[in-house]
């Protein structure tokens, strides 16, 4: 049994007949679906979107033959993963990940480390150790989080396999950082993160002052892993969550699951707070709506936020530009598949007035991913410049080796970045330093990846759009978002790179 979204196309059907014979399609295969398999759950999301989509449980030959025979008006496809884009220091070379105590590695030896920050012992930070097989040329990675005492052990059988690396990730306060395992017994300090409230992320769009007027009147739509709780982001609206293909409406549905939304949202409209540590967003002003899309209970260290399903980024998108009428969306998410469903979302969108930024991917200079890699969204690439990040930290080792990937400035292209014709813009995305969930303290934490690039993008372009009265008194049309992407092209500057690498450049006019 395999799942499938059933759901019928939105985009290009502007005529009420148009629409009404659409979702004809749709209820007519809603009445034949029983036939081959079992509805799990059916939703129909925005005001006047007019999309019914089924999630159903079948046998994948049958309904991929109903699809072959079924309306043009109708997209029948299984469900299609889509992860979020942080960058962790995972390479594509890693075949399996195991967590520390499994069994299949076997015991014999044991890697032992002990992290820091300053004298204060790093409790519950992300720790993953790479191993090769001495027999292959496969690997795994073994995944904990230190104890009380920052200490964590990783037992494997050294007859089979060797330890390359570890990674730590913590919780925030500091940089992430990671060592070479070259003895049995390790320890490692980790810097403490900077002051805030700007970051070189900030002075690099010419941002020099605070004000919650930057982004007045625009609203960003943010479908990731939820977002909050963070006394900056108190302002945050919630358009709930999306998940196993319904719409989830009750308060706190759209709370994170993991850190990964919250990072996102933060980067976009965190505000200024009282504590001289607080990291602000590009766009404070700007509205925020927050739909959560990841179900959250993922079985791997790091990324507990789990998959998003293609349907429900589609549900998503359709709520956030219809019901809530977004100018921007952003997603911070991919994977390597097209998803029809997840493309007439953005294409209707597109032609609501939404623009959908997205994050290229964290490929390793390999393709560009979905939804990013459509046409009609604003696929991101991640940048940093020399010197953002210390020494020492994970977020420095993604200095490229290609001379190439090195431009003006000191800005270069992160060597973990997708490439290809597809990519629209370049974002700063290495080294970003955001809120991470926290109900009573301001809490902060540096992340890397095109999933930071993306949302600095449309923040900077929401600043841009805020000071654009024709823009703000157009019609929710196409025209209108043509405009914001004409916008983004006109404020970006070329970092002397290569268009594979920063598309038109990087967004660099900065209204005042």
């Amino acid at each position: 049994m395999s799942h499938f979204f059933i759901a019928n196309c939105i985009a290009g059907r502007r005529s009420e007949a148009q629409k009404k014979r659409s979702l004809e399609a749709f209820n007519v295969a809603r009445s034949k679906i029983s036939s081959c398999a079992e509805i799990v759950c059916e939703s129909n999301t925005g005001k006047q979107a007019g999309r019914g989509m089924l999630l159903v449980d079948g046998d994948a030959r049958e309904l991929l033959d109903m699809r072959r025979k079924c309306s043009p008006e109708l997209i029948i496809e299984p469900s299609i993963d889509r992860f979020s884009t942080i960058y962790n220091g995972r390479t594509v070379n890693v075949m399996e990940s195991k967590k520390t105590g499994s069994t299949d590695l076997g015991s014999g030896a044991l890697v032992e480390l002990t992290v820091r920050s300053g004298e204060a012992a790093l409790p519950k930070a992300n720790s993953t150790m790479f191993l090769f097989s001495r027999s292959s040329y496969s690997a795994v990675s073994m995944q904990a989080q230190t104890d009380a005492k920052g200490f964590v052990s990783f037992p494997y059988n050294p007859q089979l396999w060797k330890p390359s690396h570890i990674f730590i990730t913590p919780r925030y306060g500091t940089w992430d950082g990671w060592l070479p395992v070259t003895q049995p017994k390790l320890s490692l300090s980790l810097p403490l993160l900077p002051k805030g409230p700007f970051g070189w992320w900030h002075r690099s769009f010419g941002l020099r002052s605070y004000s919650e007027r930057l982004g007045e009147g625009i609203r960003i739509g943010i479908a990731d892993t939820g977002a909050g709780p963070h006394p900056y982001l108190a302002h945050i609206k919630g358009a709930g969550a999306f998940i196993g293909g319904q719409q989830i409406a009750i308060t706190g549905a759209e709370s994170d699951v993991s850190r990964h939304g919250t990072l996102t949202a933060g980067v976009i409209g965190a505000r200024l707070g009282t504590d001289s540590n607080s990291f602000v967003g590009i766009a404070p002003g700007a509205e925020l709506i927050v739909a959560r899309i990841f179900p959250g209970g993922g079985s791997t260290v790091g990324a507990e936020e789990g998959l998003a399903a293609s349907g429900d980024i589609a549900n998503a998108i359709d709520e956030l530009s219809d019901t809530h009428s977004a100018d921007i969306i952003n997603l911070s998410l991919g994977g390597y598949q097209l998803s029809e469903i997840e493309a007439d979302a953005v294409v209707a969108a597109f032609e609501r007035g939404s623009l959908v930024i997205c994050a290229g991917g964290n490929t390793l200079g390999g393709p560009v991913l979905y939804p990013a890699a459509h046409p009609m969204t604003v696929a991101v690439s991640a940048v940093g410049v020399i010197n953002g990040t210390p020494p020492g930290s994970l977020d420095n080792i993604n200095l490229p080796i290609q001379p190439d990937r090195y431009g003006f400035g000191g800005f270069y292209s992160a060597g973990f970045s997708s490439v290809g014709f597809q990519i629209a813009v370049a974002g700063p995305g290495i080294g970003i330093i955001s809120t991470v969930p926290s109900k009573d303290r301001a809490l902060y934490a540096a992340a890397s990846g095109t999933s930071m690039a993306a949302p600095a993008v449309s923040a900077a372009l929401a600043t841009v759009l805020s000071h654009d009265a024709v823009y703000r008194n157009m019609e929710r049309d196409s025209k209108r978002t043509c405009r914001a992407w004409i916008s983004l092209t006109q404020m970006s500057r070329s970092l002397g790179l290569y268009p594979q690498y920063q598309g038109y450049g990087y967004p660099m006019a900065w209204p005042q």
